[in-house]
């Protein structure tokens, strides 16, 4: 593979992260600069973006990222889990029992998920093993990002306003390259409909579309959570709401768009419930936002420019978004072969569906693991998420807290989004590995029979405390 000097951008982005990382010495500063990272890993793409060179985007699709990237990310990624677990071992050491049964429960899994790939080792399929070790990586960074904290309010203490400021920077860009990607008819992914029309899709510094929709689900989580936990900083949350809502909208990503509004329906009904302790107001941003691009477009700038060109493509994501719970429901109603006549579905919402679910190339992350590591290391894994969700619950019910609410909709988007997305390619597993580990750390440092439900809090105890 031919070096792509572009990925020195990679690099300068490591070595920056790696500084903060030394000039602060936090855990949560550890995590944050890996889901920066993450966010940036793919940006050497970019420039080709701008200069149109499809051909070579595509091309890097197939091959994957050049040694310069991979180098700076592995480095990254090993001084963080170097330093996190040595750390995570003292915290472990430190620890009562609940806390060490945790430990011992993902440490089981690891090895069970392990047993699951020599039971199921196709020769000469390297494509299973990177997926194994990106499994046992996320599995890994959580445990240790659990117990190198000491209890969820070191994340309270965090620079929010600091990581804000960073955050909205890249966001703001990662908008302008989007509108660019789809304005400008520069997406390398783009697909055709049955109608004739092209699908223009953008995908910012994340160097895919559905990629791109995830971690925007990701980040306006985090957001709603933040915006009752950092109330001085209120401005800045929504502000970064509003951009993420702006990604999503133009990433055309109909599966994460659609967890995404389930997700956001039960942390709601979670919030009504919570008796004042959370607003639910505040899922509206995202929906008004995306109506609102849609409907500006529509109506103040296409009836006054000479060249609707461009703005005809904002324009179709919109009506896709639209389009799709119709095409859903009759999709399923032809599924099931009901009696009653039921209107024909695009091919390609067809071959969108169960394309995901084809073989060996599927797309949907459980699927996959099925293949990877067999029934054995399948039911570890649904065993450790059937333990986390019914934790997540418990907490809930006896907290009734923001952050209760926000840990178990995070945890239910991850569970969900495996149907459509593989959770073994990078950043994927990364991402997933630092949203929950604060959860994790929330249920495992937590002492339902001390809360107090109607009062909305979320008291901690620090694990060597148990």
């Amino acid at each position: 593979m031919g070096v792509n000097y572009w990925e020195l951008i990679n690099v300068f982005i490591a070595v920056v992260l790696l500084i903060a990382i030394f000039c602060n010495k936090g855990n949560v500063t550890m995590l944050l600069a890996l889901l920066v990272y993450g966010t940036l890993h793919f940006s050497f793409a970019v420039p080709l973006v701008f200069a149109g060179h499809t051909k070579q985007l595509a091309a890097l699709h197939l091959e994957g990222s050049g040694w310069l990237a991979r180098v700076s990310a592995l480095s990254l990624l090993t001084c963080v889990f170097y330093t996190l677990s040595r750390r995570a071992y003292s915290g472990y050491l430190s620890c009562g029992a609940d806390g060490r049964k945790i430990a011992h429960y993902i440490l089981i899994t690891m090895l069970v998920v392990f047993s699951g790939y020599l039971f199921n080792l196709r020769v000469d399929h390297s494509l299973q093993l990177k997926n194994v070790v990106s499994i046992e990586a996320m599995l890994f960074l959580l445990l240790i990002g659990t117990f190198a904290e000491k209890s969820v309010h070191d994340y309270r203490q965090t620079n929010i306003y600091r990581w804000g400021v960073a955050g909205l920077i890249i966001m703001s860009v990662m908008v302008c390259i989007v509108i660019f990607e789809v304005f400008f008819k520069r997406s390398w992914a783009v697909t055709p409909e049955s109608s004739g029309d092209m699908v223009y899709r953008g995908s910012a510094t994340l160097f895919n579309p559905n990629l791109l929709g995830f971690w925007g689900s990701l980040v306006y989580l985090a957001c709603i959570y933040a915006l009752h936990e950092f109330k001085q900083n209120r401005k800045l949350i929504l502000t970064g709401m509003v951009l993420v809502s702006f990604l999503i909208y133009f990433s055309g990503s109909r599966g994460s768009l659609l967890f995404l509004l389930t997700v956001l329906l039960l942390s709601a009904m979670m919030g009504m419930m919570a008796k004042g302790s959370f607003r639910w107001v505040s899922l509206l941003i995202m929906p008004i936002t995306m109506v609102s691009i849609y409907c500006i477009v529509s109506w103040l700038i296409i009836p006054f420019v000479p060249n609707t060109e461009g703005w005809q493509e904002i324009l179709f994501l919109g009506e896709r978004f639209a389009q799709t719970p119709i095409y859903i429901i009759n999709y399923s109603l032809l599924l099931i072969d009901v009696s009653f006549s039921v209107p024909s579905v695009p091919n390609e919402i067809s071959v969108a569906i169960e394309g995901r679910f084809s073989g060996l190339s599927a797309d949907a992350g459980w699927l996959v693991l099925y293949f990877d590591i067999g029934w054995l290391g399948l039911a570890a894994i649904v065993s450790l998420c059937l333990m986390a969700f019914w934790r997540g619950v418990v907490c809930y019910l006896a907290t009734r807290s923001a952050f209760s609410i926000f840990a178990l909709s995070a945890l239910c988007f991850c569970l969900l989004h495996g149907l459509v997305m593989r959770y073994q390619i990078f950043p994927v597993w990364e991402f997933i590995a630092v949203i929950m580990t604060p959860c994790v750390l929330f249920w495992a440092g937590l002492n339902p029979a001390q809360c107090h439900p109607r009062q909305g809090g979320m008291p901690i105890r620090n694990p060597s405390e148990q």
